[in-house]
């Protein structure tokens, strides 16, 4: 990514909502979709078993540092927008191995996986 400024620019416009400003009270639901300035969706997640809320998978740990121009949440982890189709995300991620297996198995699966029409 250091010698990448394309790829910098793109996971910095995935950290960053489009539209209105949302504090932590407004993301304490499950599912919730925001649309980021990379024009990708955000998924946001929040867990009632342990309280914690994820954004992109990452959870938050840090949230509604107020700025002039929104709201700041820290994440413990880089959000990385997925890249491809489900089966590109599956076949470049080791801990998906099993998982693999199982789309590789089934070409309707795969051929779903990746957009294609049955």
């Amino acid at each position: 990514m250091k010698n990448d400024s394309s790829l910098a620019t793109t996971i910095i416009k995935y950290h960053i909502v489009k539209g209105s400003s949302f504090f932590i009270a407004d993301l304490m639901v499950d599912e919730k979709m925001l649309p980021s300035m990379e024009e990708r969706s955000i998924r946001v997640n929040h867990f009632l078993n342990n309280g914690h809320t994820t954004v992109g998978g990452a959870r938050l740990y840090i949230f509604d540092i107020k700025a002039t121009n929104g709201v700041v949440h820290q994440t413990i982890d880089f959000m990385i927008p997925p890249i491809g189709s489900v089966v590109d995300v599956i076949n470049n991620d080791p801990e998906l191995t099993t998982l693999k297996k199982v789309v590789q198995s089934s070409s309707g699966l795969t051929k779903f996986l990746q957009g294609i029409e049955l």
